[in-house]
Order: structure tokens, then C-alpha cells, then sequence
């Protein structure tokens, strides 16, 4: 009998200018440090997707957004021998502020990158995902293993 599967689920927010997009280098997160990302956390018990969503981008991007800017682009799920991840993606289409590296002690750099193609240096599961994301994928199942 096979056992049932508990995820950790976590938000991406995209924000997109022109044909760019905002990216934060992770450091010191023991997580793809040293790579290039979109402001991403963790869903807190009691958030929901959304709310999860607008506090991420505040806290890493400085910026605020609304839950109703959010348009949800898709999901990737990503199993793992120890864990499964489901990576919930957005596209926040209206924020305030002026995006920048708001947690200096998680991120090493900041700016808008281009978005084809993707950084060389982006976490590879955003790098596989986005551009499927993008072009109406609803669901992309083991990114890094398919790209």
C-alpha cells in the first residue's frame, strides 16, 4: 500500500515589466543560494494562497499588492525522496512601490531580468517552469526532471 503524499506549499510572485521580470538572488536561505528567484515563501497556517502571496512580496520585494491584482498562472509539483513541493505561481498585475531586495540579509542582488530567456543562473525548477506557466500551463509536474 503506498503512502499519502504531505507537501510543502509555497508562492511565487512574478512581477513583469515589458519583456523583464523581477528576480531577487537567494542567499544565505539554504535553498538555491546564489541563485536568481521571484519573491517566494511558504504558506503560513491560516494564510490562504493569496494573502500568503501579497505578505511574500512585501517582505521580499518591499512592494504591496492587493490579493484581487493576483492572477494565478499555474502550479508545479516537484516530488522528492524526503519532501514534495507544490510551487503555487502568480503574476501580480497591479502593486505599489518600486521592487527592490528587501530582506538584504536573504538576498544578495536585485533587478529586472530578462524573461526569454531566463537567466542561466535562476533556480532551475522557475527557469523549467515559468515559459509553460506563461504559455497557459495549468499544472507542470516535475519541472527540472522534463525541461
Amino acid at each position: 500500500m503506498s503512502q499519502a503524499v504531505w507537501s510543502r506549499v509555497a508562492v511565487h510572485v512574478v512581477l513583469k515589466r515589458g519583456k523583464t521580470v523581477f528576480m531577487i538572488r537567494r542567499a544565505s536561505t539554504g535553498f538555491a543560494d546564489g541563485c536568481l528567484s521571484f519573491p517566494t515563501g511558504h504558506v503560513h497556517v491560516g494564510e490562504t494562497l493569496a494573502d500568503a502571496a501579497v505578505r511574500e512580496l512585501n517582505e521580499e520585494a518591499g512592494v504591496t499588492a492587493l490579493a484581487d491584482s493576483l492572477v494565478a498562472l499555474g502550479t508545479t509539483f516537484r516530488p522528492g525522496q524526503d519532501d514534495t513541493r507544490v510551487d503555487i505561481f502568480f503574476l501580480a498585475t497591479r502593486w505599489q512601490g518600486v521592487p527592490y531586495a528587501a530582506e538584504p540579509h536573504r538576498a544578495s542582488e536585485s533587478g529586472w531580468f530578462p524573461m526569454e530567456p531566463m537567466p542561466a543562473d535562476s533556480v532551475p525548477f522557475v527557469a523549467a517552469s515559468l515559459p509553460r506557466l506563461l504559455q497557459g500551463a495549468v499544472i507542470v509536474d516535475n519541472p527540472v526532471l522534463v525541461a
